[in-house]
């Protein structure tokens, strides 16, 4: 990656914060998911 000094915080901030959001939707979803089926 040439542009690595250029932007080096941004992507691990970026990673955490859809790790993040990733994590809480699919969250809901599999709580929806059980409170549909069960």
């Amino acid at each position: 990656m040439p542009n690595r000094s250029i932007s080096d915080p941004a992507p691990l901030h970026a990673v955490v914060i859809l790790s993040v959001s990733i994590g809480v939707v699919v969250s809901a979803l599999v709580l929806l998911v059980l409170v549909i089926f069960f």
